[in-house]
Formats: structure tokens, C-alpha cells, sequence
């Protein structure tokens, strides 16, 4: 009984919970909520920034030459298009943030569900001189002979190269 109101309590606790049927029946409740918890979250999650676009630009390394710097990029097409034209306004800054290089590179062609390797040498530039990477700007983009609207936009850009980013 409970003084303050008069009424009459029942202590809910361990001894609820340790009868069989109860302590059975606990894992699998808390178990379908946890299930049920996924299925909504798979459901309402954004999907993957590539599954948007397709399209991934990835700086992977970084070669010095003789007198120059070797960038190798992997390009990876996840989606259903092949990609006749991808002409991208490129810009390299030092590591002390000036202009190094402003040049126009091709990255197509780029056949549909495929990864690509694409490299480039900068004539003049030591490798050790890079800062960061910059797509300018997409100056020309066509999948399927058709051109494919806010390219830059859909584009996701990483950099494996230990202390240079590639941005957009």
C-alpha cells in the first residue's frame, strides 16, 4: 500500500522478469525490435553517393618522373551509361596554395559498370610540389551520346594520396 495516496502498488521487477515464460520471451522481442528498427532504416536510408551519380573520380597516386609528376586516376562507372566525353577543367595548386597548372583533361571514354585507370603527366611539376587537386569545372560531359545535365554536380571525387585532396 501506498502511504502518500492510499493506493495499492505492486513492485514490477526481477521477479517478473526471471519467470521462464517472461525471460524467454524478452530476446525475442527486444530481437523483432531490433529487426524491425533495420528493415525501417534500409528502407528510408539515403541510398550510397555513388548509387546517385555512378560515377566516382579518385586520385590514387602520385608517380615522379624524370621531369615530371604522374597522376593516375581511377575512374569508377557504376552506372548503366557509358560515358563518350567527360571534360573536366583541372587545376593543381601548389603546396603553398598557388596555380601550379590549369590544363583540360579527358576522362572518357568510360564504359558502363567499369572501373578505369586514367594517367596524366604534368610536364615541369615535381610530384612533391602538389597541394590539392581541383575539377574546376565539367566542360563537357555526354553518356550515350547525350549530355548529361549538372555532371560536376553528380560527380563524387576522393583522393587516396596521403596530404593532397581532390575537390570539386
Amino acid at each position: 500500500m501506498d502511504a502518500e495516496n492510499g493506493l495499492k502498488t505492486t513492485a514490477i521487477g526481477a521477479d517478473i522478469i526471471n519467470r521462464p515464460i517472461v525471460s524467454k520471451l524478452i530476446p525475442i522481442v527486444l530481437g523483432g525490435l531490433v529487426l524491425s528498427s533495420a528493415a525501417v532504416h534500409s528502407q528510408t536510408s539515403p541510398p550510397a553517393s555513388t548509387a546517385s551519380t555512378g560515377l566516382t573520380i579518385e586520385l590514387n597516386k602520385l608517380e615522379p618522373l624524370e621531369t615530371s609528376c604522374r597522376a593516375y586516376f581511377v575512374a569508377d562507372n557504376q552506372s548503366d551509361k557509358s560515358y563518350s566525353t567527360l571534360k573536366i577543367d583541372f587545376v593543381i595548386f601548389q603546396s603553398d596554395g598557388v596555380i601550379a597548372r590549369r590544363v583540360t583533361l579527358e576522362l572518357a571514354p568510360l564504359k558502363a559498370t567499369k572501373q578505369s585507370v586514367k594517367q596524366f603527366d604534368f610536364d615541369g611539376l615535381g610530384c612533391d610540389k602538389v597541394g590539392r587537386m581541383l575539377i574546376n569545372e565539367v566542360i563537357e560531359c555526354k553518356a550515350d551520346a547525350d549530355t548529361v545535365a549538372d555532371c560536376q554536380g553528380k560527380l563524387v571525387v576522393k583522393s587516396l594520396v596521403n596530404g593532397i585532396s581532390l575537390t570539386k
